[in-house]
């Protein structure tokens, strides 16, 4: 389980700090106006932010676990 975390801290900071930095690139390179492009940085922009948010929950998450020893049978 802790792997997991470990995993889902590093997709959420990545995948978040890539949509978030295609944000900005959209806005300066090919923007050509709120009205027409607003509703895809809206949302590339929120949803960047979640995964950014994401990724520190699961990174706090997974500082706070105890590392589990699986008894064999």
């Amino acid at each position: 389980m802790k792997e997991i975390y470990r995993k889902s801290s590093i997709f959420g900071f990545i995948g978040g700090t890539g949509m978030i930095l295609f944000c900005i690139l959209y806005y300066f390179i090919w923007y050509e106006g709120f009205s027409v492009n607003g509703n895809i940085l809206f949302e590339i922009g929120i949803s960047g932010l979640a995964a950014l948010g994401a990724g520190v929950y699961f990174k706090y998450a997974y500082e706070k676990m105890v590392a589990s020893k699986s008894s064999k049978m």
